[in-house]
């Protein structure tokens, strides 16, 4: 099973898409933000400018998505569909399916800038990010100012007990 209908474009074509280049720079960026990150407010600040980039992707996902799904069953896709940027033939349903597989990219790119904040933020600890990464959707900012605070307000980072070793 492939994780993209590459049988429909060249895989380089995603590479080379702007969406997908357009994302390079904002990645980079947002790794070199949660690095200077030393405060809980600037903790909360990077996951809230996290959360609202990757839920502009989801939506842009999902628009596509839908129009994707209306092109495959004869109809136009509708008129708040995010505007593809391929270049390549609005009427063709493989543009939309192009366009849909470029945009979990993104998402998928976001999601471990999301899971490097969650491991700062516990201090490295392991049994703090079990739970919230098995959700895998983004949530709201009090879990990591509770988190923040607490593992920057210790002065040591708390023992692991040989009971919460995983063999």
């Amino acid at each position: 099973m492939s994780l993209f209908h590459t049988d429909a474009y060249d895989p380089d074509d995603m590479m080379m898409h702007p969406r997908h280049q357009g994302m390079q720079p904002v990645l980079a960026q947002l790794i070199q933000r949660l690095r200077g990150c030393e405060t809980v407010e600037a903790g909360v600040d990077f996951q809230r400018d996290l959360l609202h980039r990757l839920l502009e992707v989801q939506k842009d996902r999902a628009g596509l998505e839908r129009a994707a799904k209306r092109m495959r069953s004869g109809k136009g896709p509708q008129t708040e569909a995010p505007e593809p940027q391929s270049g390549r033939d609005l009427a063709d349903v493989a543009t939309w399916r192009f366009e849909l597989d470029v945009c979990d990219r993104p998402a998928r790119q976001l999601r471990p800038v999301g899971d490097a904040l969650a491991w700062r933020v516990s201090g490295f600890h392991r049994p703090f990010i079990l739970v919230p990464r098995a959700l895998n959707h983004p949530g709201s900012t009090r879990p990591v100012r509770r988190c923040w605070t607490a593992a920057h307000c210790q002065e040591t980072t708390p023992q692991r007990s040989s009971t919460s070793r995983r063999q």
